[in-house]
């Protein structure tokens, strides 16, 4: 088991918050597609002036969640590792995570199945895993 420390510090480091993430979020879903291209998601970072050292953060988690090395990842699994990350408390980030999760979909109930949530825990889990924090 990791020492939990690598996404405690990584969360004290990065400077966007659960609102610039529910901005990101929107502009990104617009289109109502499934996935997102590199493009699309640093165009987004731009419009809303995220910071430098957090783009770059964000830049190696795109990385991470481009499964096929197409420049393209599932926004609603990107997202949720983004909200793993942000300055938050624990029970903050997965409230965020659920939150970017369900709204991402096209169905949004307000509730996750044990299905999405299993999703979400996996994504959060993919992201502490990146940063060191095994299970």
């Amino acid at each position: 088991m990791g020492n939990g420390l690598a996404v405690g510090t990584i969360s004290q480091v990065v400077q966007t918050r659960r609102s610039e993430l529910i901005t990101l979020k929107k502009r990104v879903s617009r289109t109502k597609c499934k996935t997102m291209d590199r493009e699309t998601w640093e165009s987004a970072q731009e419009a809303i002036a995220i910071d430098d050292s957090d783009r770059e953060i964000f830049e190696r988690l795109f990385t991470l969640y481009d499964k096929r090395g197409g420049d393209e990842v599932i926004i609603r699994e990107f997202l949720v590792g983004l909200a793993t990350i942000t300055n938050n408390t624990i029970e903050e980030r997965i409230q965020l995570a659920m939150e970017l999760y369900d709204d991402c979909s096209s169905t949004s109930t307000a509730f996750l199945s044990k299905t999405e949530t299993k999703a979400v825990l996996n994504s959060m889990n993919k992201t502490c895993n990146f940063f060191g924090d095994t299970q």
